[in-house]
């Protein structure tokens, strides 16, 4: 589902009512997700800093931590900038709504994908870097692993 069906899907009401008054419901957020083995950060950072770059309001979540230069905002507060619970995600699905941005670049973990967040969630760009087999992590094998990344 697109975003704003999957980020109004059991919200609570008070953020709702705070997007209507901020002229942000229904507005139209395009979605794109970086993953890999290697690079994820770079590219995430790269494709955010081009369209910041080129006028494009865009919120970015990855590892070195949230990022929205249309309204001059930079949180390192949370416990973890990848998106662990589906109720975080939609807290900064919220954000990217509430300062009109028209792009949010989310870096996805293997380790988030295999939590079942993003399984509602259409990304309207998704993109892999530097797929290894070899590269296990926290998985049991290295199928396991890939299994993951390719699953969305």
């Amino acid at each position: 589902m697109k975003s704003w069906e999957f980020f109004t899907k059991n919200i609570d009401p008070k953020i709702l009512t705070q997007l209507k008054k901020c002229n942000s419901f229904g507005y139209n957020l395009k979605i794109i997700g970086v993953s890999g083995t290697v690079g994820k950060t770079t590219v995430a950072e790269l494709i955010a800093g081009y369209l910041n770059f080129i006028g494009k309001r865009t919120f970015y979540i990855g590892t070195s931590g949230l990022h929205c230069k249309a309204a001059n905002y930079i949180q390192m507060n949370f416990p973890s900038t990848s998106p662990t619970s589906i109720k975080m995600l939609k807290t900064f699905i919220h954000g990217a709504y509430f300062y009109h941005c028209e792009y949010l670049v989310i870096e996805v973990t293997a380790e988030t994908i295999s939590t079942g967040i993003y399984d509602n969630l259409d990304f309207d760009i998704y993109c892999f870097t530097n797929l290894k087999r070899d590269f296990v992590r926290s998985f049991k094998n290295d199928e396991i692993y890939f299994e993951n990344k390719l699953s969305i």
